[in-house]
């Protein structure tokens, strides 16, 4: 059976992680890759265009080579510009592998509440941008999903339901 690509995309404490780590469990021989692994692996990482394109292309190569050997991969990120999807879609178009995309969001009052409960703090003027970005650079997905009207659990629930049927 061909591997599958999931990318979740979403503001910061809108569930993305959560979710990926449900779905890793659900399918053996998955990756979970956050991108912000990947960027903070740099020291003096900064979000400019150049650090943040430099990152998805790596992330591109890290996917490539897991799903090159029959490794899902989910990769979860606030994706604010189309451009840095685009590369995934190409690769995936190309090679035949089905790919899902997904949005995870919630209203910001809820988002600040769990920006400020996380161990690794983020400052809420940081995360307030990462939001006004992610709400003015949305694009069509297979689906958004509110966290804050539904579960990380009845979320994973109606991928994993999605990608089974996708790939019967």
């Amino acid at each position: 059976m061909k591997p599958f690509l999931i990318i979740l995309n979403g503001s910061s404490g809108a569930g993305k992680s959560t979710i990926a780590e449900q779905l890793k469990k659900e399918f053996p021989r998955t990756v979970h890759i956050p991108l912000d692994y990947i960027k903070w692996t740099v020291s003096n990482y900064t979000s400019d265009e150049n650090d943040l394109t430099l990152a998805s292309k790596i992330a591109l190569k890290i996917t490539q080579e897991y799903l090159k050997n029959n490794i899902n991969v989910i990769i979860e990120k606030t994706f604010c510009k189309k451009k840095y999807i685009t590369r995934f879609l190409n690769y995936t178009k190309r090679k035949r592998i089905p790919i899902f995309i997904y949005n995870v969001e919630a209203p910001w009052v809820i988002l600040k509440k769990r920006v400020n409960l996380r161990e690794k703090k983020m400052t809420l003027k940081k995360a307030k941008r990462i939001f006004n970005e992610y709400i003015d650079n949305k694009y069509e997905v297979n689906e958004t999903f509110d966290t804050s009207k539904m579960s990380t659990k009845q979320i994973e629930k109606i991928i994993k339901k999605q990608i089974s049927l996708k790939r019967r």
